[in-house]
Formats: structure tokens, C-alpha cells, sequence
């Protein structure tokens, strides 16, 4: 098993819950910047430990940060998705997408599904979405390799050693230390789910794929909240 920006936010709960579930397996966690998911050492690394199931979280995230590097953006989320994929070479392919690939929504009260419409409005959103095309576009024709796209909503949880920053962790450091705090965009609807609860819905989508070709699946509770 192989998982990618293991690190991270994410990461780090998604490999805790995969050793409490899998003790014995075989896991190569994987970060950045140790590895760089486009280089021919990394990639040949890869090709020769043969993961039998893959989930790549490896991302740049923080939505400030892509609008002001798109390139290097669309490098690390979609080049180097489609690079992974003929480098794994994995019967099973986890891939963490994100709600941002569907834009604004017409109706904010109303919930995401995986059939709206995807027009992202930032480029975090336009590479995830060029991610889930690569699997798409590798999936396709294929009888030997299943993959899903984990499409997230907003997660919150302990930051842990991820020091990109969230909204959670923010409000209750700033909370413990009765400062004020600063939230932008309140008049925003959000879905927000937390991290243990993520990790849990990737390895059971892991599980459950059986057969080949390629699948978007929303990850989040369905309760929509303003702020």
C-alpha cells in the first residue's frame, strides 16, 4: 500500500486509521518534500514496490497560495496524478479530490451530488478536477485498475505537524488564548466534516472497490451549515 502527502492534515489520520485496521500490512507513507512525485527516482521507487492499492492526498492546498502559483499547482495535483498512476501501475486507486471542483453553488442551501455540474472558480479546484480527468482518462478501456475519486468537503480536526493553515485549528487555538479572530467569508454555506471521519470513508472506499473504471464520490455529512 502506498500512501502519498502521508504527512499531512489528512495523511496523518488516514495512515493511523490504515495500521489500526491493516496491522500487518505493508505501507510506504510517502511525503513531500522528500519525494518529488515528478522525478524519475520517485517514480521508478514507486513502479518497483508495485502498491497494490494507492491513496494519493500529495496537494498543494491552500487556495491563497495556488491562485499565486498556479504552475507549480497544476504540476503537483494533475501532472503528477497522471504520472503516479502509470507509475503504480495499483489495482485500486484512491484519489483526494475536493468539493472545490463543483465552483459556486446556484443554490447554497442546497446539497452538492456528484452529478452537479463541476466549474471550479479557483485553480486548487481546476487541478483537482484535471486530477479526476487523468483517472478518468486511465481508468477508461482498463480491466485491471479501480479508482475513485474522494470528492472532500471542508475537514477540520487537530492540525497535528500540518502547518498549512485551517479554519478549525485557527479557532480553537485563538479560542484557548481568548484572542480575537478573524473569519473571513461567514456569509458562506459549508459541509464540514472531520478528519477522523475522512480517513475512516477513504479506507472503506478502498474497500470497496471491486471492479475496474473510475467513480466520483462525495465525502461529507450532507448537513450544510452557514459561516
Amino acid at each position: 500500500m502506498l500512501v502519498t502527502g502521508a504527512k499531512g492534515f489528512i495523511g496523518t489520520a488516514l495512515c493511523r486509521e490504515i495500521r489500526e485496521r491493516y496491522p500487518k500490512i505493508t505501507m510506504w507513507e510517502l511525503d513531500l518534500p522528500e519525494h518529488d512525485l515528478l522525478s524519475a527516482d520517485t517514480l521508478n521507487a514507486i513502479h518497483d514496490f508495485k502498491p497494490y492499492v494507492v491513496f494519493h492526498l500529495a496537494a498543494h492546498h491552500f487556495i491563497p497560495w495556488c491562485n499565486t502559483n498556479p504552475n507549480e499547482t497544476l504540476r503537483l495535483n494533475a501532472l503528477a496524478t497522471r504520472e503516479l498512476l502509470g507509475a503504480a501501475c495499483a489495482s485500486k486507486f484512491i484519489l483526494a479530490s475536493s468539493a472545490a471542483v463543483y465552483g459556486l453553488s446556484a443554490d447554497p442551501t442546497t446539497c452538492l451530488s456528484e452529478p452537479t455540474p463541476s466549474y471550479p472558480v479557483d485553480v486548487y479546484g481546476l487541478s483537482k478536477l484535471w486530477a479526476e480527468s487523468a483517472c478518468y482518462q486511465y481508468a477508461h478501456g482498463r480491466d485491471d485498475t479501480g479508482i475513485i475519486a474522494a470528492r472532500l468537503f471542508n475537514v477540520v480536526g487537530p492540525q497535528g505537524a500540518d502547518k498549512t493553515p485551517h479554519l478549525h485549528p485557527k479557532v480553537m487555538a485563538s479560542a484557548g488564548k481568548q484572542m480575537v479572530c478573524s473569519l473571513p467569508g461567514l456569509d458562506e454555506h459549508r459541509d464540514y466534516v472531520h478528519v477522523d471521519d475522512v480517513a475512516r470513508a477513504l479506507v472503506d472506499l478502498g474497500d470497496a472497490i471491486v471492479r475496474p473504471g473510475f467513480d466520483a464520490i462525495n465525502v461529507s455529512t450532507g448537513m450544510i451549515l452557514s459561516g
